[in-house]
């Protein structure tokens, strides 16, 4: 069963989790996912089993600059985007302002 969590969609109807939803739609919902979770919102355990049925559209429409995008393709098992830099904002923030975190050696 597809759950659609409607409370992710506050400006437009959510998608009818009954009919067939197509890849932009399924791409949407991820995506809304993943902003709310980026934001602090986890996802309830009914999406995340949503979500595992549709890991084929995680890899068409990434979301590289999303840190729950890259979760969910790690709880999924699947395979790291190459080539992105995975960092928290604290971590950016750092970087930019030029500081170093004293103990990421002993991580």
């Amino acid at each position: 069963m597809i759950y659609i969590d409607a409370s992710l969609y506050p400006d437009e109807l959510p998608p009818e989790a009954a009919s067939p939803l197509s890849d932009r739609d399924k791409a949407e919902h991820i995506h809304r996912v993943c902003g709310a979770w980026d934001f602090g919102l986890p996802p309830e355990p009914e999406t995340l089993r949503t979500l595992a049925r549709w890991t084929p559209i995680l890899d068409t429409f990434p979301l590289p600059g999303s840190l729950a995008y890259h979760t969910l393709r790690f709880l999924f098992q699947l395979p790291p985007i190459p080539g992105q830099i995975l960092e928290t904002p604290a971590e950016r923030a750092d970087r930019l302002e030029g500081r170093s975190d004293p103990v990421s050696d002993r991580v």
